[in-house]
């Protein structure tokens, strides 16, 4: 329904009829509004009354204005000041009523589960806790190693934890590539010996020791054993196919030369041959004086001073493993060794 204020002109959208009449009373433009509102204000307005009443918890007397309607219906404090008001005595019956609230808040509840952040599975309850307590080292595994960022917080990250450890093992001990071709392998420039020998002590990989390292080093080729140039007579010596040698004495030119004459083809210190030394316990790489490369023989030049009869026992050994022929020049003469 619409129609039109008398009083403003305009026109009144409406369902009930006293909706219209509620905007008649309070249309501004209305000239008994003001007498209207003072009527309603004195309305609201209740006299205030002094009354005394005794403290519940102190029982001390204390005064109060409020109206007679809620004397009468009892909304007023009860208690001469806040410290009483704050501890009042609690019924027995708003106990238990607190009691029942709070059980039925904390049934609703439902328990925090602490979870594992490396693997996914409830704390305690990780399946290799070993692997889980080395979680300092995930962020360098994930940002330099390729460990799939994905696989944490899943049962998967041991999987893919086991394969950086057994990737670094083959690297390390199969490949007997250096640490640092290691770094320079993964691209990680920044990264110094030390943060690498840590990561390997975190995957529980066993380093070599430092005489591991020269050995190694020395079987791959990438270290050559320290040259005394004082001791005995070295020279570099041109080979008849025009290859260029490192002879460590006068007894190695002089079998060079009896090569070159009959145009024999040879490498000189070329192989690098692990063996058993028996005196020293322990695992050395040899390195053969020359190697004949059509008969396949292993040639050791040595002197009756530097001679060591137990420790050439032990290369032959080895050497006739591998297949090759052997032959020793003690002094300019050859020796058989059984």
């Amino acid at each position: 329904m619409e129609q039109e204020c008398r009083f403003c002109g305009k026109v009144i959208k409406y369902d009930k009829p006293q909706q219209f009449g509620g905007h008649l009373t309070n249309c501004k433009m209305n000239p008994k509004r003001k007498q209207i509102l003072k009527k309603r204000g004195d309305a609201n307005k209740h006299e205030r009354k002094e009354f005394e009443f005794i403290c519940s918890k102190c029982g001390e007397e204390y005064t109060l204005e409020i109206t007679q309607n809620n004397f009468d219906k009892g909304k007023y404090s009860k208690f001469c000041s806040r410290s009483c008001a704050n501890s009042h005595k609690r019924t027995e019956e708003s106990k238990r009523k607190t009691s029942k609230t709070m059980l039925a808040k904390n049934n609703k509840r439902k328990p925090k589960v602490k979870c594992c952040k490396i693997c996914g599975t409830i704390q305690g309850q990780c399946k290799q806790p070993n692997i889980c307590k080395e979680w300092r080292i995930f962020p360098s595994l994930i940002k330099y190693y390729r460990f799939d960022e994905k696989a944490l917080g899943t049962i998967k990250v041991y999987k893919e934890y086991n394969r950086i450890k057994q990737e670094l093992y083959q690297y390390y001990w199969i490949d007997k590539l250096s640490m640092a071709e290691i770094i320079e392998k993964y691209d990680y420039k920044k990264a110094s010996l030390g943060s690498f020998s840590n990561i390997l002590d975190k995957l529980k990989i066993k380093k070599r020791s430092h005489s591991d390292c020269i050995r190694n080093a020395i079987a791959i080729g990438r270290l050559t054993p320290q040259v005394y140039q004082n001791q005995y007579k070295s020279v570099w010596h041109t080979t008849w196919d025009n290859k260029q040698v490192y002879l460590r004495s006068s007894y190695e030119l002089d079998y060079a030369q009896i090569l070159d004459k009959h145009q024999v083809e040879y490498e000189v210190e070329s192989l690098r041959i692990s063996y058993w030394d028996s005196q020293k316990k322990c695992q050395r790489t040899a390195l053969p004086d020359f190697y004949l490369l059509e008969s396949n023989t292993i040639v050791e030049i040595k002197s009756n001073y530097t001679y060591d009869e137990q420790n050439m026992k032990d290369k032959f050994i080895e050497y006739r493993k591998l297949g090759y022929k052997c032959k020793l020049i003690l002094d300019k003469k050859e020796v058989a060794i059984i």
